[in-house]
C-alpha cells in the first residue's frame, strides 16, 4: 500500500500501529465518510458483487472474471476515463510487485452520492516471495497466466481484449516499470530501519525481476 501511494497509485490508507507493545496492521476505512460531524457507511461493489459472479469462481482459471470483463464494467457504469486509467494502473502494480492474488474480488467500486468511482487499491501483497503459493496470474494478460511468461506482448493482446490502445497499457507499464524499483529501494530502505525484516529485500528482488521482465 505505502509503495503504491509513492507511486500515485490510488491506495487504501495504511500503517503499522503499536498498542499495549502490540504491533497491528491497520487500514484506513474508504467506505466511509463523515457528514455533518456523523460517521456514515458508503455503498461498495467488488467486481463480482456487481457481475453478479459467485465468490467461488472468483479466479479466471475457475471460471471468473477477465481484465477485460472489469473495463466493460467501468464502461457500463459510465465512469470518468480517469477511473479506467486507475483501475490500469493497479492491475499493472500488482503484477509489478508479483501478487498472484489480485482477483476479481480485489478491485471494488465506491459510491459517492451514487457517483460510482474506482475504490482505493486494497489488499495487495507480494505472494511471489512465498514459494509455495501460486506463481499464476489470477487474471490472464493476452491469454497468459504465468508471471515469468507474461511480456510486453502479452499486454499489447491484453488491450485488443479490452477494445483500448496498446500505447496506453504500455505507457502505464513503462512509467509504472521505470519509478518502481527505485521507489521500493527507498521504502525499503526506510521501513528495515523502523521494523527490521528480511521480507522487504525479497519484495524488492521480486520487483526487480518483473520490471527486467517487462521491459
Amino acid at each position: 500500500q505505502r509503495l503504491a501511494e509513492k507511486l500515485g497509485v490510488r491506495a487504501a490508507e495504511a500503517s503499522v500501529l503499536v498498542i499495549g507493545g502490540e504491533r497491528y496492521y491497520v487500514t484506513r476505512r474508504f467506505d466511509r465518510e463523515v457528514v455533518e460531524n456523523r460517521l456514515q457507511r458508503l455503498h461498495q461493489e467488488d467486481f463480482c458483487q456487481m457481475m453478479s459472479v459467485d465468490p467461488e469462481v472468483k479466479y479466471e482459471s475457475d471460471g471468473g472474471p477477465r481484465f477485460a470483463d472489469l473495463i466493460a464494467t467501468l464502461r457500463r457504469l459510465h465512469v470518468a476515463l480517469g477511473e479506467t486509467l486507475a483501475l490500469i494502473d493497479m492491475f499493472v502494480f500488482n503484477l509489478l510487485i508479483g501478487n498472484a492474488d489480485a482477483h476479481a474480488k480485489n478491485y471494488s467500486v465506491v459510491y459517492h452520492k451514487r457517483r460510482p468511482l474506482l475504490a482505493p487499491l486494497y489488499d495487495a501483497v507480494s505472494t511471489a516471495v512465498y514459494p509455495d503459493l501460486s506463481r499464476d496470474f489470477a487474471m490472464s494478460i493476452g491469454g497468459e497466466m504465468r508471471m515469468d511468461r507474461i511480456g510486453r506482448s502479452s499486454f499489447a493482446r491484453l488491450s485488443e481484449e479490452c477494445g483500448m490502445s496498446p500505447q496506453l497499457f504500455l505507457g502505464c507499464l513503462d512509467d509504472l516499470s521505470e519509478r518502481m524499483l527505485p521507489a521500493a529501494r527507498d521504502l525499503a530502505a526506510e521501513l528495515n530501519r523502523e521494523w527490521p525484516s528480511e521480507v522487504y529485500a525479497k519484495i524488492v528482488s521480486v520487483i526487480e525481476q518483473q520490471v527486467k521482465t517487462l521491459s
